[in-house]
């Protein structure tokens, strides 16, 4: 029988709320450790015809819950109350066998992207960028349900990790699978020199109607030392028209004391085929560290025109992380 949307959309936020008075409760009894963060923006667009031009918004109120069931069992549940609702981002269990291999079991991120692996309170600018959203709305990043195996290979001078996994492929969205296939998903990083980490990764899955061959890859790189942040990466995937798409970006920032300004630019090609279709995004970013748990960010999102109208978007974000 199917349920319609609407009320399947009901049901998911009702269990979200069971789970959520049930992680209080045992919070109470066990002790568990709990942290997360908040995220309020204010946003103000200056194009003539946007409606609503400004709007607050709770963007992120995450609480994650950690509770060490032996001495390499543990679980892990996050939940979000950001953007009006309540929805459980990661829920699995973890065994740490030792550095070469973990095993990560149920809904957590599948081991692909730099940007998209990288905490969202400890982005350089205020949000991951359209490169990420489209590739996010094609299914090749971001949660679901699934195992994956990770571990550290080399630890002294040259640093080698991997990553392996196998999800279901729908996205954390949905609670089960929808059709056979599944989604493979290939990560490895390396670290020449303590200041410097490449990574390559790759992902696989059948198309849920046409059965044909959908596949991701991509690169990145980046380079830490003292205050100074530079990172780049380049991703191309398959479309479900034919089609291929390519993106990548880039993006420096520099610490002086409590200040990290920051800029970062982003290119995508819907179709790598046209290379006179895309688009370009510059964001520029000014951060300021209020106090060792609270970051005040100030971000000008604007694109280059190519045959569009350009925009300019101006966002205002306090995080505090407990």
């Amino acid at each position: 029988m199917n349920i319609p949307r609407h009320l399947t959309t009901i049901l998911r936020m009702k269990q979200c709320y069971i789970v959520f008075l049930l992680l209080l409760v045992s919070i109470a009894y066990t002790k568990t450790p709990v942290s997360g963060y908040v995220q309020v923006q204010y946003k103000y667009n200056l194009r003539e015809d946007a409606v609503p031009n400004n709007e607050f918004q709770i963007r992120r109120g995450r609480l994650k819950f950690r509770y060490m069931i032996t001495d390499k069992i543990l679980t892990s549940i996050e939940i979000d109350c950001g953007r009006g609702s309540l929805t459980i981002k990661d829920i699995y269990l973890e065994y740490e066998m030792n550095r070469f291999l973990n095993v990560v079991v149920g809904q957590h991120k599948m081991p692909i992207s730099l940007e998209q692996l990288h905490s969202a309170r400890r982005l350089l600018v205020i949000d991951r960028g359209e490169v990420n959203d489209i590739f996010n709305d094609h299914g090749y990043l971001g949660r679901d349900i699934g195992i994956s195996i990770q571990g550290e290979i080399l630890k002294k001078n040259s640093r080698l990790n991997y990553a392996l996994g196998v999800f279901n492929g729908n996205g954390y969205r949905v609670s089960g699978d929808n059709d056979n296939t599944k989604q493979f998903v290939q990560r490895i990083a390396f670290g020449p020199v303590g200041n410097v980490s490449i990574g390559i990764n790759s992902t696989q899955r059948a198309d849920s109607i046409t059965q044909d061959a959908m596949i991701a890859y991509g690169g990145d790189i980046c380079y830490k030392k003292g205050g100074v942040t530079v990172e780049g990466e380049v991703l191309s995937g398959d479309t479900e028209s034919g089609t291929t798409m390519l993106g990548f970006y880039t993006i420096g920032a520099y610490r002086i004391g409590c200040f990290e300004p920051a800029v970062k630019l982003e290119r995508l090609y819907p179709d790598s085929g046209d290379t006179d279709d895309y688009l370009s995004i510059f964001t520029y970013n000014v951060g300021w560290y209020f106090h060792r748990n609270v970051r005040l960010q100030a971000n000008l999102i604007t694109n280059v025109p190519q045959d569009q109208e350009s925009y300019y978007l101006f966002v205002i974000q306090a995080q505090a992380k407990f």
